[in-house]
């Protein structure tokens, strides 16, 4: 969100509204390519290992959907009307791309009145659930797990953000009790996660937020886009006049993967399924839950530092080609 108020903002006023549309509708549709990719990749192993050795593994319903009727789940899943779990944001991303230009026009005009009409679109989302996509076949009659005309009003805050002046503005003048704040806000969203995981021992439980008041996954609750604000304001606070840190050897695999972060994420959602299988096989303890998500993460972090090499493969044939021309 933030990143595409910077960068199409710039070629916004580089080129014109239509330069910038198309630019958005080709990123969309690298997304939806992708995505089609990783959901087929991801319903072949769902398959083959509910087919083999992972028949008693519970998954969530809509991944059980794919796993039982895998032809019928490949016939949807370009039409966006079926998603699993985690799979399910980058349909969201492409619909938002396809009129964020067009809010991108309303915040240069004015800013006032373009996140005004996002938040009347949201405000209206949240409150009348007819207003979403729909889902189908499974769950049947249902919305999108993140409805796009409430998920915008995010979009557009980020947008409206990365192109705003704060340096004579409250948040720095008030930036000490805005810090506690939000450290407050996340420790209150940290506390109860992490007693109802203790508790349960459901550590991969996707529902814990949806116990909260006013956080909504689905329709963006204002709790789940304060915990959101609040999470951005103590990193931004971390990370300031700390550019050096991100040139240190220790930070060059996180850097790797924001600079191919569709990618990794798509690879983070089969890594996802994979070691939670793993991690059901081993048995639901804390330290398997430790080491399945180890792995994990090691896994996605060579393969980002993998695509990093195939660009830089890339663009050095590219440029060895256009010398030879």
């Amino acid at each position: 969100r933030y990143v595409y108020g910077i960068g199409y903002i710039k070629n916004y006023v580089r080129s014109s509204f239509f330069s910038t549309y198309s630019k958005s509708l080709v990123r969309a549709n690298d997304i939806y390519l992708q995505n089609m990719l990783t959901l087929l990749i991801l319903t072949a192993l769902v398959y083959l290992e509910r087919a083999s050795i992972a028949a008693d593994v519970v998954l969530p319903a809509t991944m059980t959907y794919a796993a039982e009727h895998p032809l019928q789940a490949l016939l949807w899943y370009p039409t966006l009307l079926l998603a699993p779990e985690l799979g399910n944001v980058l349909p969201m991303y492409i619909v938002i791309l396809l009129f964020a230009p067009f809010f991108l026009y309303l915040l240069r005009r004015s800013v006032v009145l373009g996140i005004a009409i996002s938040c009347a679109i949201w405000v209206v989302a949240s409150l009348f659930p007819y207003v979403d996509l729909p889902t189908y076949p499974y769950p049947p009659q249902g919305g999108w797990a993140f409805n796009p005309f409430a998920w915008q009003f995010l979009f557009v805050l980020g947008m409206a953000i990365a192109n705003a002046d704060f340096r004579d503005s409250w948040v720095v003048r008030y930036r000490k009790p805005l810090l506690w704040f939000s450290v407050a806000v996340l420790l209150a969203a940290f506390v109860p996660r992490v007693t109802y995981i203790l508790n349960t021992q459901e550590v991969l439980s996707w529902h814990v937020m949806g116990k909260i008041p006013f956080a909504k996954k689905a329709t963006l609750g204002p709790m789940r886009m304060l915990h959101f604000f609040s999470l951005l304001y103590v990193v931004a606070w971390l990370l300031q006049g700390r550019n050096a840190w991100f040139e240190r050897a220790w930070a060059r695999p996180v850097v790797r993967a924001g600079q191919s972060s569709l990618e990794v994420f798509c690879f983070g959602v089969l890594a996802t399924y994979i070691g939670y299988y793993f991690y059901a096989v081993m048995g639901f303890t804390a330290v398997n839950f430790a080491l399945v998500t180890a792995a994990a993460w090691a896994a996605i972090l060579v393969f980002a530092e993998l695509i990093h090499r195939r660009k830089q493969f890339c663009c050095q044939a590219a440029r060895q080609a256009t010398a030879n021309t």
